[in-house]
């Protein structure tokens, strides 16, 4: 099964391919207008298909949620929850890019 991340990706890149193809084309634009619409097109598509995505850091003081909105944007027990949890000696990390259609985040608790 395609994901709509992978169909987005695809469909965006065949559309900077295609403008890219009748950009070289035209006849009727001048070079050096070309050029300059090129580097803008190259900036967006740097911009939308290879960035990274976000990343969110989650801060606060023993029990005051910090877990429990990890889990609630998930929709599912991802990061566990409790007062009584030892503090941790390192960040975790959880990736919601694969819950929702765009590249969202990286929350670290």
């Amino acid at each position: 099964m395609t994901s709509y991340k992978s169909i987005m990706y695809e469909q965006l890149n065949e559309l900077f391919d295609l403008i890219d193809k009748e950009l070289k084309n035209s006849n009727i634009l001048p070079d050096a207008i070309k050029k300059l619409i090129w580097v803008e097109i190259s900036k967006l598509k740097s911009f939308t298909i290879d960035a990274r995505p976000a990343r969110i850091a989650v801060i606060g003081r023993r029990g005051s949620g910090k877990s429990s909105l990890i889990n609630a944007m998930f929709g599912k027990p991802e990061a566990e929850v409790g007062v009584n949890l030892q503090i941790k000696p390192a960040p975790h990390f959880h990736n919601i890019s694969a819950h929702f259609p765009v590249q969202c985040a990286t929350i670290a608790n």
